[in-house]
């Protein structure tokens, strides 16, 4: 398939990074058994080197070297990391693309270090890794782009620019959701009672999280304590190998969506959206029993990793040869995404819509040779995996976006041949390259000399040569503007019909079962919880009492429930799949902007707004 600009294929960036020596390997006095060449290159040795750095033991025995994107050694820094990672994710997020960076290792090689930072992410203030480095770069990238999209607006309106020709306004919202894989069940460390949370797919949507919390965020601070309040929540344990071995696989994910808002001719607003997701992923180690010395719970939550582990080998296994392999070829591996929760949940960042990078942790000891080596086959394989990621924004957004842009350049194509004919050198840059005359007459300065025949190879390759054709400039300039019109009006996106709801029908990573009528929470701390009608009727208020066997009950609980009863209203589904709101014991509820209270019962349309308590 052709490449677009609006997709990019490529491979999964691979890195490797080696930590330091810790205590344990010391007193055992286990040599290291790594080297590193030209930030790229690993050599591993089965012996070990000596104190030199030279191969001990047996100098006959060749390491095995491996090559990828960025390797790196125990005295690499942090910084570097986020400088090689970080920053492309930040950049391609931004451009529309989702992106992901997961780390793989044995237990204890480091992989929460580099993610997170110190004790396992506990203190992300101190020395800290991917995740609150790239938390700071976003909101840093974000204020300058807004400093900019402001300032190129208040540009625009000093050169008497009118309204629908400025720049687009540029707001972006960011939100988090933080889930940890504990023995195939996915919780929410955001939220202890949303445990066992189920996983679906849809065939446009992709793989969600069902009823997982997503929290706006409006600084990198916010973000920090959201990850050390999840960070607390997570499955840990002591064991031989490492004094607090991450129990379950962690997925921190930053949502960014960019609204862009244009006036057009008329004074409609059509807005687009342009969305992403940043995946940032850390892997519980792999482990043997043996040398963990773990027993009981702990053993068996062992096994739930290395399992899990072992089918996202298999996955990358078979993306790996499938790479290799012609689309049309017949006998294509099949692709175990479905055998563990984990591989499923990232089934778009191994295979699908995202830029992905991988970075393979280390232990340098000989002592844990073994383990090494399989990590290094294991991203030695993940190099052949290709992905193709795309920019996240509807057709219609994307037609109305390009349009825009068209109006945009025509717009400036017209200011710049208004001015040429200001000047007078419209008809001076047909004979331009003929008259000698003309030439020292534009002027004997070379600078202004260049400044002019610029502006001439501008007008000859981008407007018309002769004053007439003005009017086909303008009627290319109404066309667009009309197209632009045309699409904002089917659309049906306006200032005054924007609402929240459906923002979050475009927006949300959270997705919804089509099928069944639901309700969407919008409480003031940003979070997004959705309750789906499933039974005859639903009671919605402060508190749950036993009504009756076919029904259900939506709970309530905040600083903005005064003036909502313990049963204020309820939901009834009807047998067409309508939903009607009914008030209960004189509760006031209000639809929309309506200023008067539902008296006996509201038939709900799609997206309606209820207010309970008002």
């Amino acid at each position: 398939m052709p490449q677009s600009a609006q997709s990019e294929e490529g491979r999964i960036t691979v890195c490797v990074r080696a930590r330091p020596l810790n205590e344990r390997e010391k007193r055992l006095k286990s040599p290291s058994c790594l080297t590193f060449h030209e930030g790229k290159k690993v050599q591993i040795f089965r012996k070990g080197l000596a104190a030199d750095g030279v191969e001990g033991l047996d100098e006959s025995f060749a390491g095995k070297v491996f090559a990828f994107d960025h390797a790196y050694d125990t005295d690499v820094p942090q910084s570097s990391l986020y400088e090689d990672l970080g920053l492309p994710v930040l950049d391609s997020s931004f451009k529309g693309f989702n992106t992901c960076i997961f780390a793989y290792g044995q237990t204890g090689s480091g992989k929460s270090y580099s993610m997170m930072g110190p004790s396992g992410g506990r203190d992300v203030f101190v020395d800290p890794g991917i995740i609150p480095r790239l938390s700071k770069g976003l909101f840093a990238m974000l204020r300058e782009r807004q400093a900019k999209n402001q300032s190129d607006r208040e540009a625009a309106r000093a050169n008497a620019v009118e309204e629908h020709a400025l720049p687009p306004e540029v707001n972006v919202i960011v939100l988090v959701s933080y889930l940890e894989i504990y023995q195939e069940r996915v919780n929410c460390l955001l939220n202890s009672k949303l445990d066992n949370l189920k996983v679906r797919e849809h065939p446009v949507l992709g793989v969600y999280v069902e009823g997982l919390r997503e929290v706006k965020v409006s600084s990198e601070e916010e973000i920090m304590q959201i990850m050390e309040r999840g960070n607390q929540c997570r499955h840990t344990a002591a064991t031989k190998m490492n004094d607090r071995s991450s129990r379950s696989h962690a997925i921190f994910a930053i949502s960014l969506i960019q609204e862009r808002k244009s006036i057009t001719k008329d004074g409609k607003v059509t807005s687009t959206m342009l969305r992403a997701k940043i995946n940032l992923v850390d892997l519980a180690g792999s482990e043997r029993a043996k040398s963990t010395g773990a027993e009981g719970d702990t053993l068996r939550e062992g096994a739930n990793i290395n399992r899990s582990l072992t089918v996202l080998g298999q996955v990358i296994s078979a993306l790996a040869q499938a790479s290799k392999q012609k689309p049309d070829a017949a006998g294509l591996k099949h692709v175990p995404y479905r055998d563990s929760t984990l591989t499923f949940i990232l089934k778009e960042s191994l295979g699908g819509n995202s830029k992905t990078f991988m970075l393979s942790t280390l232990s340098p000891a000989a002592a844990n040779y073994d383990e090494t080596l399989s990590t290094l086959r294991y991203a030695d394989r993940a190099k052949a995996i290709v992905t193709r990621a795309v920019i996240n924004e509807s057709a219609g957004d994307k037609k109305i976006r390009e349009l825009e842009d068209e109006v945009r350049l025509l717009r400036e194509k017209m200011r710049h041949y208004e001015e040429m004919i200001a000047r007078g050198e419209v008809m001076s840059q047909i004979s331009i390259s003929g008259s000698p005359q003309l030439r020292d007459k534009i002027g004997k300065d070379g600078e202004s000399k260049a400044i002019v025949e610029d502006d001439m190879v501008y007008a000859n390759a981008k407007t018309p040569r002769q004053a007439g054709d003005a009017a086909v400039l303008e009627r290319e300039l109404h066309r667009a503007e009309s197209l632009v019109q045309n699409l904002v009006a089917n659309k049906g996106i306006s200032l005054e019909s924007f609402i929240m709801p459906a923002f979050h029908r475009n927006t949300s990573t959270i997705r919804v079962n089509g099928n069944d009528p639901f309700i969407l929470n919008l409480d003031g701390a940003g979070d997004w919880v959705v309750e789906y009608i499933v039974a005859r009727i639903t009671y919605l208020g402060v508190e749950a009492s036993a009504t009756g066997n076919d029904a259900r009950y939506i709970v309530v609980s905040g600083s903005q429930t005064a003036g909502i009863a313990p049963q204020h209203c309820c939901f009834v589904r009807q047998d067409g799949g309508q939903v009607l709101l009914r008030p209960l014991g004189g509760n006031r509820t209000y639809i929309n902007d309506d200023p008067d209270p539902v008296d006996r019962g509201y038939s709900h349309e799609e997206w309606d707004c209820a207010v309970p308590g008002r």
